[in-house]
């Protein structure tokens, strides 16, 4: 879990610079749209991908915590 401590920890500044990289860079902010217009990203954007590892976590605990439960409450 050491990669995601890096990264969730730095995330937020990360995301501050990616978002002042698209308002300083028009030429950044062009290439972006062209790779966000690709079907196979459903519509998704970079950010969108960006945050995973954030939420990934969270929902690991929740899938223990409900096998936990229904194990416990099988009995």
């Amino acid at each position: 879990f050491e990669v995601f401590s890096k990264y969730i920890n730095n995330f937020p500044r990360a995301n501050h610079l990616f978002q002042q990289l698209i308002k300083k860079n028009r030429n950044f902010e062009v290439w972006l749209d062209e790779r966000e217009k690709n079907p196979e990203l459903k519509g998704r954007r970079l950010q969108d991908f960006l945050i995973m590892p954030v939420q990934r976590p969270p929902r690991y605990i929740l899938l223990a915590n409900v096998k936990i439960y229904f194990n416990v409450n099988a009995i």
